[in-house]
């Protein structure tokens, strides 16, 4: 759209008073191929700006000077002020043509303007690329986490079944929370960020903290230093953990929460640990403060 909308306002200039090189040049842009690029409409666009004169260019400023505006392009609401002044410094002078200075200046709206565009770009291109990789390594996390559900496991596993599920399921969710913080509309990452947030290292180290995060909140619960009403709660892990996964525990004693109940409690505890980057750095800070409370009130020890 952009390209025919370019070669529309081309074919509206009076080729006779073309230089040859000029025409051959843009018409050669038109038929490149492959297709053109954003650059190469930059530089048509720039090409048509500097054939334009007398009342077309200054038109033309004026809508561009729109465009910036409202594409919230760098330095739009500067170069309004600017161009005000050029044409008012001008007109005090007594000069009627100075379409050299506003060839210029067009020039320099028009860059602004590509810049936006370019940065549109190049965001889409990244943030494609980082979901695309992001999503690779959530069906291998997949695999990790169902494994034990559709396979016989030893019974080495089977007794660290409440490590291994906080383990996966912080992968899980330190990886949800990197698909989030893409595909949200409200998302204002940078290109340097986008750029970093598409390779593999990148997201393996987010998926790490994930993990890290969830190991911690683990022994937290184990050691019951944080409990509430939905803490699951863990002995020996989550275990006893029914060997057989699918093996509903019907008769439980009175007051205490089933297997499946616990299991359930873990795996959400274990994903939010993972998705949140401020669960556990807000709990170590609140544990930090317990415990130097607890130093403090210590009485001393005899000699």
């Amino acid at each position: 759209m952009e390209l025919s909308n370019l070669k529309f306002r081309f074919g509206r200039i009076d080729e006779s008073k073309l230089a040859s090189d000029v025409k051959k040049k843009l018409n050669d842009l038109f038929e490149k191929k492959p297709a053109p690029t954003w650059d190469d409409a930059y530089q048509i666009e720039n090409q048509i700006a500097m054939l334009l004169t007398g009342d077309c260019l200054h038109q033309q400023i004026k809508y561009r000077l729109r465009e910036a505006l409202t594409r919230n392009a760098t330095d739009a609401a500067v170069l309004q002020t600017d161009y005000d002044d050029l044409v008012k410094s001008n007109e005090k002078e007594g000069r009627t043509s100075f379409d050299d200075d506003l060839h210029y200046f067009l020039l320099e709206v028009l860059e602004n303007i590509n810049w936006q565009k370019k940065q549109k770009y190049l965001a889409r291109w990244h943030r494609l690329q980082a979901t695309r990789k992001t999503l690779w390594i959530v069906a291998w996390a997949l695999v990790l986490v169902l494994w034990p559900y559709f396979f016989r496991l030893p019974a080495c596993i089977w007794a660290h079944f409440g490590l291994y599920t906080a383990l996966t399921f912080g992968l899980l969710g330190a990886l949800f929370s990197r698909l989030y913080n893409l595909e949200r509309s409200g998302s204002k990452l940078t290109l340097e960020e986008l750029r970093h947030a598409q390779t593999f290292r990148y997201i393996l180290q987010r998926a790490c903290i994930g993990v890290c995060g969830a190991l911690i909140v683990y022994f937290f619960l184990q050691s019951e230093l944080v409990t509430s009403v939905v803490s699951p709660v863990l002995t020996n892990g989550v275990s006893p953990v029914f060997e057989k996964l699918g093996e509903d525990v019907k008769s439980v004693r009175d007051g205490q929460v089933s297997h499946i109940s616990n299991l359930a409690r873990l795996i959400i505890w274990s994903f939010i640990a993972g998705f949140s980057e401020s669960l556990v750095p807000s709990v170590l800070s609140k544990t930090e403060g317990q415990f130097g409370g607890a130093v403090s009130a210590a009485p001393a020890m005899p000699r």
